[in-house]
């Protein structure tokens, strides 16, 4: 079974200066071999610190400079252990947050088994 890191809204370098030392130490020690980040990373700075942990995963969420959407997409569907995850960070504000994120991948939601989204800062399963 694979270890997978799930991360988003990492807000770097606006909020803060660099990952929390914990956030490494947790995924380090899970012993990860996948990490995922929802977005927002802001800039780049983040990518290089995370594929040293593990491969990653990721999409741009709306708080990201243009070389982070240059270089990762709005949404994108992985497959893992024969499970399609999609992957995208969402929008706007909490009311009606959830049937946004299900309208985004309307074209693929049959296909799809787990959708992992940042944005809201509030971590939940549904």
């Amino acid at each position: 079974m694979r270890v997978i890191g799930l991360i988003s809204d990492t807000h770097i370098p606006n909020r803060r200066k660099k990952l929390p030392k914990e956030v490494i130490k947790a995924f380090n020690d899970a012993k990860v071999d996948l990490i995922i980040h929802a977005g927002d990373f802001e800039d780049l700075s983040i990518v290089s610190v995370l594929e040293k942990i593990a491969p990653l995963e990721a999409v741009h969420g709306n708080m990201c400079h243009q070389e982070v959407k240059s270089r990762f997409p709005t949404k994108k569907i992985i497959e893992i252990e024969n499970l399609n995850l999609g992957i995208t960070h969402g929008s706007g504000g909490y009311s009606g947050y959830f049937e946004r994120l299900l309208d985004s991948f309307k074209n693929d939601i049959s296909l799809l088994d787990i959708i992992i989204s940042g944005h809201t800062h509030k971590p939940e399963a549904k």
